[in-house]
């Protein structure tokens, strides 16, 4: 037995915490031991695994209490190994727990040694991989099945003995599966059961070969299951509820598989295995192998009765041939003139057959070439008979409709042309078409989807004639909801542009007609007010066409961005140089907070969108108020979800412009990013807005790359925000993220 001193040594060397400090906090087996080989300590794992407590295991050897006996002699040989102070490789050997349950364990050891490098201690650590052995044994179970199933077949094929494949078949399956008996039972026409074909495992077990069944019950109960294609499988059959009891138990089997051999629709047979000396729980690739088995069984079957009605046949033929000889001679002569006949004719068939393959081969090369053109086609097509059903579509049709094209064929066209309530009915250039063989349009026309969507269409129905008769028509369409709506945005813009044009130019041209007059000569206060007037609408007006077309080049991809390092700091100051006089005038504070910072920009488009977000401040803004811009670096998550803005480590410097104007609806913060968009439609009369700003703005900082949105409470004012990456010239570090104060 274990010395106990030497548990209190290998407790004072590791410490008396050491198991449930360190051991128990592992999840793989650890298992401690001496020199000798006893067992010191152990964690938990081992413990759940073997089913003992180390207080009953701890100073025995490991491999007398947990090592299988065919085993031990090669874990002693390792101990060996690792006593002289060699590493040794990772080994596999069973574990026997308390259960009797074997594990398979995969060990890796470390040595720890004492102050003259010997051995003291070996710490195992093991994993159980049993369930991998299973996996490998079941992978290996499935490559014999195949190899069975790949021999059966081939023995089918080159076999014409029924009795041999089928005796093979049932001394493989039962030594394959490792069961006591395996056979064929095949059923008369008065479904008595014939034993053609047995294998037995033991001559325990009585033998069956040759035994004629009659069950009632089998007939009765199972009969009706078996010609379905479905077998049984009965793990206990003295505990089964749903089994041929009488039969079986006259086998002497404890458990049983039992698959039926069909001919067709016709039930030959079954093919049974049987495990006598115990019950037995059938796996899943057994039942299924089984299964596989019967149909190649069926098939070799199938292939002998062939081979038997072939032998018939051929006796019989033999037979009819003897009669025929004497006829044969007679018939030569004649064969000899037909066969010059059939020669010519076969000639005269060949030529006609070669030009009527060349001939199809072309039609089918053109069909082919058809079809591409049709499918190429941006274009929905299809194709009218008289009745206007569909009897084909294109590609382009089927995608428009939302319908797979073999769904639209026999269908009518009006399933996908809506007719109007009121007015002419939008199917008339289709039956025009088919009744008087003319071409007719239709421009604008509400088609159907499947999903119950509509969209507007053109269309054009042209008849199709063969031999000078209409036999339909073809129909071709394109949605133009696109269309429409760019014809729609164009109106809206020229409106829009006539009437921010119009007003400008009205007033320069009421005060030129005031002053060109003469009638204000005498009074120079009023012709100066005319000309400030004339002044102040002729700069709206160059601001007007500047930012119509900042729009058409960003519409175009033509806005030019020029970058190169920007200090924010600069960038800061020149904005508010700019807008100072503005301020001044609206008596409103510009306070600034910059960092020291820089990003990779166009300065000039920079400066536009400051100087833009700071006069929109200004402008709502009270008397007496104060406008901030402020800028702090973020790191990408701390800034809202935007799929324009490129994922980045490098931190964001976000710039912001606040005012203590009366704010924006929520309803809006979207809205008046877009072209002559304004929060408030009267905004744009009392401040002389365009309402293209903010979308200049957004595609400037698109454009480089960043984001922008805004934040407001109506009443307490809005907060303009844009965020760019933070430019990093290649000498300095990555800064961290810090954050200025406002």
């Amino acid at each position: 037995m274990l010395d106990p001193t030497e548990i209190k040594r290998f407790h004072l060397d590791w410490g008396p915490d050491f198991v449930e400090m360190v051991l128990d906090s592992i999840d793989s087996l650890v298992v401690v031991l001496n020199a000798e080989g006893q067992i010191l300590t152990c964690n938990q794992a081992c413990e759940a695994l073997t089913g003992y407590r180390l207080s009953e295991i701890r100073g025995h050897f490991m491999w007398e209490l947990f090592v299988p006996p065919e085993e031990q002699e090669a874990v002693k040989a390792i101990l060996q190994t690792l006593r002289s102070g060699q590493r040794s490789p990772s080994a596999e050997n069973h574990w026997i727990t308390r259960s009797g349950e074997r594990r398979l364990i995969s060990w890796s050891n470390t040595l720890l040694l004492d102050s003259q490098e010997r051995v003291k201690y070996v710490v195992g650590t093991g994993m159980d991989v049993t369930n991998r052995q299973q996996a490998e044994d079941i992978l290996r179970q499935q490559v014999a099945f195949e190899q069975l199933l790949g021999a059966t077949a081939r023995q089918i094929y080159n076999s014409l003995s029924l009795q041999a494949t089928l005796t093979t078949a049932v001394t493989e399956i039962r030594q394959l599966l490792g069961a006591d008996r395996a056979l064929i039972l095949r059923f008369k026409p008065n479904w008595v059961g014939l034993v053609v074909v047995e294998s037995l495992a033991s001559e325990q077990w009585p033998a069956t070969l040759g035994l004629q069944i009659r069950d009632p019950q089998l007939q009765s109960q199972f009969l009706a299951q078996y010609q379905q294609g479905q077998g049984s499988v009965i793990d206990n059959i003295a505990q089964a509820t749903n089994c041929p009891m009488s039969w079986l138990t006259h086998f002497q089997a404890k458990a049983a598989l039992i698959t039926p051999i069909l001919q067709g629709d016709a039930l030959w047979g079954l093919l049974i295995v049987h495990q006598c000396a115990k019950p037995r729980a059938w796996q899943p690739l057994e039942i299924t192998f089984l299964d596989q088995l019967a149909t190649q069984l069926a098939i070799a079957i199938q292939q002998s009765e062939l081979y038997e009605q072939l032998q018939r046949e051929l006796n019989q033929r033999e037979r009819v041939e003897q009669v025929l000889q004497v006829a044969k001679d007679e018939l030569e002569e004649r064969v000899a003139e037909r066969t010059a006949d059939l020669k010519r004719l076969n000639e005269q068939l060949q030529r006609e057959l070669n030009e009527r393959q060349q001939a199809e081969a072309d039609l089918e090369r053109l069909g082919r070439q058809n079809e591409l053109i049709l499918n190429s086609m941006g274009e929905g097509l299809c194709g009218l008979n008289l009745n206007a059903e569909i009897m084909f579509a294109n590609q382009a049709a089927s995608k428009l409709l939302g319908h797979r094209v073999d769904t639209l064929v026999g269908k009518p066209i009006s399933l996908v042309i809506i007719e109007p309530d009121e007015g002419p009915s939008a199917l008339t250039p289709v039956y025009a078409s088919l009744e008087d063989g003319s071409v007719h349009q239709a421009t604008d026309t509400l088609f159907l989807r499947q999903d119950g969507d509509t969209f507007p269409a053109e269309y054009m129905s042209t008849p199709i004639r063969e031999n000078g008769v209409i036999v339909g028509a073809v129909i071709t369409f394109k949605d133009i909801s696109q269309r429409q709506q760019i014809e729609r945005m164009k109106d809206e813009f020229i409106s829009v542009v006539s009437h921010e044009l119009r007003t400008p130019l009205t007033s320069i041209h009421g005060s030129l007609r005031m002053l060109a007059s003469g009638m204000l000569q005498t009074q120079p206060d009023k012709q100066h007010r005319l000309i400030e007037i004339a002044a102040k609408s002729t700069e709206r007006l160059v601001r007007l066409i500047n930012d119509v077309l900042d729009v058409e080049r960003i519409a175009a991809g033509k806005l030019k961005v020029i970058k190169e390092a920007c200090n924010i700091a600069a960038l800061f100051q020149q904005a508010i140089n700019t807008m100072y006089p503005l301020a001044d005038k609206g008596d409103i504070w510009l306070l600034s907070s910059p960092i020291e910072a820089q990003i990779w920009a166009d300065p000039d488009r920079m400066l536009q969108t400051l100087t833009n977000l700071l006069s929109n401040a200004i402008k709502f803004s009270e008397a007496g108020g104060s406008v901030w811009v402020t800028a702090e670096l973020m790191s990408a998550d701390q800034l809202p979800d935007s799929n324009s803005m490129p994922i980045s480590d490098t931190p964001y410097v976000c710039i912001a412009v606040r005012d203590q104007g009366r704010g924006i609806h929520p309803d809006q913060l979207e809205a008046i990013f877009e072209r002559f968009q304004q929060a408030d439609s009267s905004d744009a009369r009392i401040n002389e807005g365009t309402g293209l700003g903010l979308s200049i703005c957004r595609s400037i900082i698109r454009k480089h790359g960043g984001h922008i949105w805004v934040e407001s409470q109506p009443g307490k004012g809005s907060t303009f925000f844009f965020a760019l990456p933070q430019y990093l010239p290649p000498s300095d570090n990555k800064p961290s993220v810090a954050h200025a104060s406002p």
